[in-house]
């Protein structure tokens, strides 16, 4: 049974336009000789500016989104088809992945790649076809609908031995989507803390999200071997 990974509130955006004339943002820009609104948000180039956003704590980490993608993309489910993918941003937005992608592994190339897709909407392979698309939430809900049991990874969710309950999970006969969020801290968004049945906790505390995306991928392996 495929099973699918939506990494939720990830923090990814280009600037906002409250921040496009702030200097860290426009020397940034002129760096790479790109449009301050067409540049990506990261902590490590706009401290300063990023305090002046609300809910700024979550903002300003695509290097969290970009380690847990490289992991998933480079495991054996996730190349053998038993394993689809979609992202949810801090911003709202919702990206849908086609096929099996390999993301870049330097961070810089993944920089440029997301910064194209959020501008353009679409990435294309050589031959015209769509790798990733950003989508609206109701075509979003489409991908995730196949999928109707959800189960939300968090700190103050219910305590579970994840071994045990992944193979409880995946023995069923429900297609399942895990979440996992993809953000430095704070608590899950209420678009999707909604969307979700089952929150539950696979750790006596907090844990980075790449540290649950290789645990969860390892597992779904271990229980569906390629």
């Amino acid at each position: 049974m495929k099973s699918l990974i939506c990494f939720f509130d990830s923090s990814l955006e280009l600037v906002p336009r409250e921040l496009a004339t702030h200097p860290q943002v426009v020397k940034n820009a002129a760096k790479r000789g790109k449009k301050p609104l067409e540049t990506m948000l990261e902590r490590s180039v706009h401290h300063k500016a990023i305090l002046r956003l609300e809910n700024s704590g979550k903002r300003g980490r695509p290097d969290i989104l970009h380690t847990c993608l490289k992991i998933v993309s480079d495991s054996p489910v996730y190349r053998a088809g038993k394993l689809g993918l979609v992202v949810h941003t801090v911003d709202g937005k919702w990206i849908i992945t086609r096929g099996r992608i390999r993301f870049p592994v330097t961070y810089g190339n993944f920089i440029g790649l997301m910064e194209k897709l959020l501008c353009e909407g679409r990435i294309l392979d050589p031959d015209g076809k769509i790798l990733m698309e950003t989508a609206s939430k109701n075509d979003a809900l489409k991908v995730l609908n196949a999928y109707p049991r959800r189960i939300l990874f968090t700190h103050v969710g219910r305590r579970v031995e994840i071994r045990d309950y992944v193979k409880n999970v995946l023995e069923g006969d429900t297609p399942v989507c895990f979440l996992i969020g993809a953000y430095p801290k704070g608590r899950p968004s209420e678009e999707i803390w909604s969307m979700t049945g089952e929150k539950v906790s696979v750790y006596d505390g907090v844990l980075a999200a790449w540290t649950v995306t290789a645990w969860l991928t390892y597992e779904i392996f271990r229980l569906q071997p390629c």
